[in-house]
């Protein structure tokens, strides 16, 4: 008992209780008021998938098999709808290239990277990228807008127009922009997937 009253106080999502067997149980609310959106359900899904991990953590659970419950049980369950995701609220429009390895190399061994774009996203509005499972533990974001850029370090290929490049270097008629990389082995972001605020 002490852990659900520990775990009451020191988590605003899910209510932690016992029932009449004793067993750890954990209510997840949601506001559905006006409907919910595609995106708005996927992000519900994965805040639940991340609130049951985190608690099966802090009471110390294991299914019978002695393994993690989230390994065999709900959380997995929701990480089959996780996905990595762009939500822009910038205040305007922007548009959105993304890359990560391809999966092969060039003839000299250097990994090849796909970039691909534009996608356009309105603000106020989120988008997957990619979907789980996620196969590398590197992707890239880049984003213009009117007034600026969300960019990073890592460069990539783009166009103005849409395209699909794989290649190690850029071509003459390519442009080269900085990606923001994200790492998703970073917390449990591979099972339950991670969001990309893109904010004034």
């Amino acid at each position: 008992m002490g852990e659900m009253n520990q775990w009451n106080i020191n988590t605003l999502h899910g209510q932690a209780y016992l029932d009449d067997e004793d067993d750890p149980n954990l209510d997840f609310t949601i506001l559905a008021t006006g409907g919910l959106t595609d995106a708005n359900l996927r992000q519900i899904v994965r805040q639940w998938a991340m609130s049951l991990s985190e608690f099966e953590d802090h009471i110390g659970w294991t299914g019978s098999s002695g393994r993690s419950a989230a390994a065999t049980g709900g959380a997995a369950t929701a990480s089959t709808a996780s996905a990595l995701e762009v939500c822009n609220n910038s205040g305007a429009g922007v548009s959105v290239a993304y890359a990560t390895a391809s999966g092969g190399t060039d003839s000299s061994g250097e990994t090849l990277f796909r970039s691909e774009g534009s996608l356009n996203i309105d603000d106020g509005e989120c988008t997957d990228i990619w979907d789980s499972p996620f196969k590398n533990r590197f992707y890239y974001i880049y984003a213009e807008a009117d007034d600026g850029n969300y960019s990073g370090d890592y460069f990539f290929c783009t166009l103005e127009d849409a395209f699909e490049i794989v290649d190690t270097q850029c071509s003459t008629d390519y442009e080269r922009n900085g990606f923001l990389q994200i790492d998703m082995s970073k917390g449990n972001r591979m099972q339950v997937g991670h969001v990309v605020d893109l904010d004034p």
